[in-house]
């Protein structure tokens, strides 16, 4: 038979129990309190009872990062046959995205840098090409100073075919 003993939430960087749970006969528990950016391990203690007289105490623990809030994305993607444009829209609640670098490539060779992060507008391209954008960003952990977690958005465009010409 196994039977909890103790059931908490330590936040890891300041190793304090931050919430106890009493109850133990709930299916799920919702926490709704918790930092984003932040590492937290859920420990759970427990007896296994093996016969009558022999009984063991086991731990588990879940280490786990909460969501960031942040998201990038490209919107307002066009393009003619020359040209693209696009803005990003960044939502970072937290105010600690890091934009590290914005390119152009077409078949992995480097063409443009992104200078700003409004509206962005390309031209004097192929016909009937494919771009790729790449964006490189992170964001710190929130209760680790030196970890962070870091990506690469890639948007392909391809510009539109060169129009028939009517005679």
């Amino acid at each position: 038979m196994i039977q909890l003993t103790a059931m908490y939430l330590v936040d890891r960087s300041t190793l304090n129990i931050i919430r106890s749970f009493d109850e133990f006969g709930m299916a799920s528990y919702m926490i709704t309190d918790l930092q984003s950016r932040n590492k937290y391990t859920l420990r759970i203690e427990y007896v296994y009872d093996y016969s009558e007289n022999t009984t063991s105490n086991y731990v588990l623990q879940y280490n786990f990062t909460t969501d960031s809030g942040i998201e990038i994305f490209a919107d307002g993607l066009t393009s003619t046959y020359d040209s693209f444009s696009f803005y990003l829209v960044i939502t970072d609640p937290d105010s600690v995205l890091y934009i590290s670098g914005i390119s152009v490539k077409i078949d992995g060779k480097y063409l443009d840098d992104v200078p700003q992060l409004g509206p962005y507008y390309m031209d004097g391209l192929d016909p009937d090409t494919e771009y790729i954008i790449e964006i490189d960003y992170s964001f710190p952990i929130r209760n680790d100073n030196y970890e962070y977690v870091t990506g690469t958005l890639i948007i392909r465009i391809t510009t539109q075919p060169l129009p028939d010409t009517v005679a």
